[in-house]
């Protein structure tokens, strides 16, 4: 069986215009009367998600891509439609949620956080990958758990998560933080650097990934707490029994293989396509449990 894999990444715009033109599909409507119809199976991935999804020489890559392309194979065998083409678009996330409700995209591959608002919305795989808020903080100060943080000045990214969740952290353990904002990631690492905050707090994977690529990336280390996890789930169109089953059926395959964690450790512990550094990061607790249960 032969998997279609257009390899040309479908430029952003160019790709929504064409799905807006399409009649709105249920969201209801089974996967294989949606591919069939079409002739053509629409993975949206976001283009700026690295390790998780990215643009590369004009190819799609990543860990979710990594394990989207298995169960777009389980797609075509099901369909019976070998001849089907797939197209990878890159897809902004507000731009995600809409195309998924309306069966205009098929699966969003990316760092896409499963949220019960989301639900609302969209259905999920399994976990993919769990995330957590962690914190990054500069060697010379000596800091080595949050709780040393106590009346310091931290900082996270305007409108993030790891804001709320660092808050509450600190509210819960009585640090009596001063949580900072800043515009962007650079920004807020520039803050940490000037000693205007004590530790800039995100996302494991983004901040790691910023860290390690950080001009000055022996001045800094990642303190060991993960604060609140948060499963990554390929995500597709709402009311679709038979595609969640096949999302589980072939990631609980690829677990039993040991392709999970070979896929992991490409993307998240070797070093990283087109960064030439390596995250280093291990499978989390959170995330073997997550397996466990495939």
């Amino acid at each position: 069986m032969r998997s279609m894999f257009q390899g040309m990444a479908v430029s952003g715009w160019t790709a929504l215009m064409l799905l807006a033109a399409m009649p709105t599909i249920a969201s209801a409507q089974a996967w294989q009367d949606r591919v069939t119809k079409r002739g053509q199976i629409n993975v949206g991935y976001r283009a700026d998600a690295a390790p998780f999804s990215y643009d590369m020489q004009g190819q799609a890559v990543g860990y979710a891509i990594d394990l989207c392309k298995p169960i777009v194979d389980a797609m075509i065998k099901a369909s019976g439609r070998p001849d089907l083409r797939v197209r990878f678009i890159a897809t902004p996330l507000d731009q995600a949620m809409r195309n998924l409700a309306s069966g205009s995209l098929d699966l969003m591959c990316s760092n896409l956080t499963d949220t019960p608002a989301r639900r609302e919305q969209v259905a999920f795989s399994p976990p993919i990958f769990v995330d957590a808020t962690r914190a990054l903080v500069r060697r010379s100060a000596g800091v080595a758990q949050i709780n040393q943080l106590a009346g310091k000045k931290v900082v996270t990214i305007a409108r993030s998560t790891s804001a709320d969740v660092i808050r509450a952290y600190g509210e819960q353990n009585k640090l009596n933080l001063t949580i900072l904002s800043a515009t962007d990631g650079d920004a807020a690492l520039g803050q940490l650097k000037l000693d205007w905050a004590q530790a800039f707090v995100r996302g494991e994977v983004a901040l790691t990934l910023q860290w390690k690529t950080s001009a000055a990336a022996a001045e800094y280390t990642l303190l060991p707490e993960r604060l609140q996890p948060e499963p990554l789930a390929i995500a597709f169109p709402r009311g679709d029994p038979g595609m969640a089953a096949l999302a589980q059926s072939t990631l609980k395959s690829l677990h039993s293989q040991g392709q999970l964690a070979r896929t992991h450790e490409r993307w998240f512990a070797q070093p990283l396509t087109g960064y030439k550094v390596a995250l280093g990061l291990a499978v989390s607790p959170d995330l073997l449990a997550a397996w466990g249960r495939l």
